[in-house]
């Protein structure tokens, strides 16, 4: 419940008051990808480009794709290369 409340103020163009919803999903669930590519897709809309790239990665390592996969991967591509 807690990432899907980040989710939506992401969705509603408001990703800084998803953040911390995020975060702390992410501290229940570490493994999770789909919380990973949420937080990295707020972190990108928040102007953080660095820390989206590393959580889109981490998403991106599971070996099950997630219903964000094709997203994250595109979000990625679009992030200026470091």
């Amino acid at each position: 419940a807690i990432d899907t409340l980040g989710w939506i103020h992401c969705r509603n163009g408001d990703a800084a008051a998803g953040l911390p919803y995020l975060n702390r999903a992410l501290a229940l669930a570490p493994q999770n990808p789909e919380i990973q590519y949420h937080l990295g897709y707020a972190l990108c809309k928040s102007n953080q480009p660095g820390a989206a790239r590393w959580h889109l990665r981490l998403a991106l390592r599971t070996a099950t794709p997630f219903p964000w996969t094709a997203e994250a991967k595109a979000l990625l591509a679009s992030l200026p290369a470091q």
